[in-house]
């Protein structure tokens, strides 16, 4: 089972980024473009794991009731790529805060994962060539200081992820909300 915990933005932040995706699938780019409506912050990524792993997780980040941090606004400001410009990766727009930082860790602490660097985003598309990139660094530079809005962080989803033809689909398994 492919499994991961995010936040979700709000629908005015979605769509904000979702006319900048918009705007990068009419550069020629060879690329997965994330749906709009499935635009989510990973805070901690488990992967394809065992039914009985994923169940003991589950069970984990449920455990986090009531344990969690207060709810905080976040504030996705400002675009980039991973893991640099010059050999791009991942097209995004960012969202880090000290409570973004400070929920992520519990929440790894909690699933027993260990440390990795963290920056919040939100993945705007997947580059899968070199095709027109040079349009994209381009369209990132004019949006390097976007602002597409805040959001009331209030609670974190424990999710399934199913590869399909067409891309992902998810499933919330559950949520625990924040203090």
């Amino acid at each position: 089972m492919r499994c991961f915990v995010a936040l979700e933005p709000s629908g005015e932040v979605k769509a904000k980024v979702g006319k900048l995706a918009e705007k990068a699938g009419t550069l020629g780019l060879q690329a997965n473009f994330v749906k709009t409506d499935q635009l989510h912050v990973t805070l901690v990524f488990l992967g394809e794991i065992p039914e009985k792993v994923a169940q003991e997780k589950l069970a984990a980040f449920k455990a986090l009731e009531g344990k969690l941090p207060k709810a905080f606004e976040l504030h996705f400001q400002k675009t980039g790529f991973f893991p640099k410009e010059e050999f791009v990766k991942v097209f995004w727009a960012g969202c880090d805060s000290k409570e973004l930082s400070d929920l992520q860790a519990m929440v790894a602490t909690a699933l027993g994962v260990g440390e990795k660097d963290f920056s919040g985003h939100l993945t705007i598309c997947r580059i899968k060539g070199r095709k027109n990139l040079d349009k994209l660094v381009e369209l990132r530079k004019e949006n390097e200081d976007a602002d597409f809005g805040k959001c009331h962080v209030g609670k974190i989803v424990f999710k399934k992820s199913v590869l399909g033809l067409k891309g992902p689909t998810y499933e919330d398994l559950a949520e625990v909300v924040l203090a």
